[in-house]
């Protein structure tokens, strides 16, 4: 497929999506509304024919209009996340009927901002995506968490010439420059959000992509690959379709130097919603951990490696880490704070024991809430282990 009037630079072929028999390009570089203003095509799928071109009715030069696109059944939502309506770059993104080319609508966040005293725009539409009557459209640039944090927004377009805001997305555990929202698919009531700049057990800018109801907004899980290391920007591109779930790693190192890969998920487990693949089973082995702690008694914050874990079903599960490094005594501590609370100064259990002995701990999951699980050593010790989450087993098993 090519446009009737393609020129040089336009990009057509940046984004794509199709639905039935209907598909659309975005050439977000295209000059029809001002020097990469931006636009969008549609294209009947059987016979290649160009259908029409999409402008929307406010284009100005450097909108970008056309970035981000996706389709679904007779509607179009096309990303502009350089738009200006909420200050500069503070982005947009708009609906369109793809049986006439017609804009329907205009979306804009209900809390957009710009740039501002050097902070980059909340760039809103830099993704988007549709399925059924809910949009999503991605604002990476959002800085609720901290700067360039991100997040992303659901819209109900059931009437599209009157779409409502229905949730704001945001990451249960989300820091500054994580980048949320950078990409954001939807499929039935799961959607799936991209934080590709990510710091977390696997390194810096490892990445990780989260899980939410798009019927409540609720965080359903987050997800991190089983075997990821720093920079390889896991969550740089996501998809969801009914209950499996796919996230990209480009710069992931498996064959060669940034050859690249991707995790296939489970969507449909929501218990124990954490950081590997290993979802059916309910054991979740979070994967080697070299901590230190400088005395006996786990301090809030500080006493090695932290990680955050949401429960959605009520239920009660060990928590079990072994820091055995085979070689010397190691006393090894474990902790786990409600992270509702912020962080109280004791911990809501705690175990520690020696070398070769797991330390283990017990407490009932209440749906919806977030822990904090530390692990650490006594009196400066070091080691490395394994810290493993099993909801399935009875308690103690």
């Amino acid at each position: 497929m090519l446009p009737i009037d393609g020129a040089a630079d336009d990009r057509f072929g940046w984004s794509v999506d199709v639905s039935g028999t209907t598909a659309i390009v975005g050439a977000h570089q295209d000059d029809d509304n001002g020097s990469e203003s931006g636009s969008a095509y549609l294209f009947d799928t059987v016979t290649g024919t160009q259908l029409f071109k999409l402008l929307p009715s406010d284009g100005v030069a450097d909108d970008l209009f056309g970035y981000s696109v996706s389709i679904s059944g007779t509607t179009a939502i096309v990303g502009a996340f350089k738009d200006d309506d909420n200050g500069p770059n503070s982005g947009s993104a708009y609906l369109f009927d793809t049986t006439t080319g017609a804009q329907i609508a205009k979306l804009l966040p209900s809390d957009g901002v710009g740039d501002f005293a050097g902070n980059a725009g909340d760039r809103f539409g830099r993704s988007v995506a549709i399925s059924g009557t809910t949009a999503i459209v991605g604002a990476y640039h959002d800085d609720d968490n901290g700067e360039g944090s991100g997040s992303a927004y659901l819209f109900d377009v059931s009437d599209p010439a009157n779409p409502t805001e229905i949730a704001k997305l945001i990451s249960n555990d989300g820091a500054a420059w994580d980048w949320f929202g950078f990409t954001v698919n939807i499929s039935d009531t799961t959607a799936i959000v991209g934080a590709n700049y990510n710091d977390n057990v696997n390194g810096h800018h490892a990445g990780a992509a989260y899980l939410f109801d798009n019927t409540t907004g609720a965080q359903i899980a987050k997800l991190l690959p089983s075997d990821g290391i720093q920079d390889e920007y896991f969550g740089y591109s996501v998809a969801v379709n009914g209950t499996t779930g796919l996230v990209g790693v480009p710069y992931d190192h498996d064959t060669s130097g940034q050859s690249g890969s991707a995790y296939l998920f489970d969507a449909s487990n929501n218990n124990c919603t954490n950081a590997t693949p290993l979802f059916g089973d309910g054991v979740f082995a979070v994967g080697n951990a070299t901590v230190g702690a400088p005395d006996a008694d786990p301090g809030c914050g500080n006493i090695g490696s932290d990680v955050w874990y949401e429960w959605t079903a009520a239920e009660t599960g060990d928590v079990t880490m072994d820091m055995c490094d085979g070689t010397t005594t190691y006393d090894s501590v474990l902790a786990a704070w409600d992270g509702a609370s912020g962080c109280p100064s004791t911990p809501i259990t705690c175990n520690d024991d020696t070398c070769g002995i797991q330390s283990q701990v017990t407490f009932a999951c209440v749906a919806g809430s977030v822990y904090m699980i530390q692990v650490g050593g006594f009196n400066g010790d070091t080691g490395t282990g394994n810290l493993t989450i099993d909801t399935d087993a009875p308690p103690g098993a």
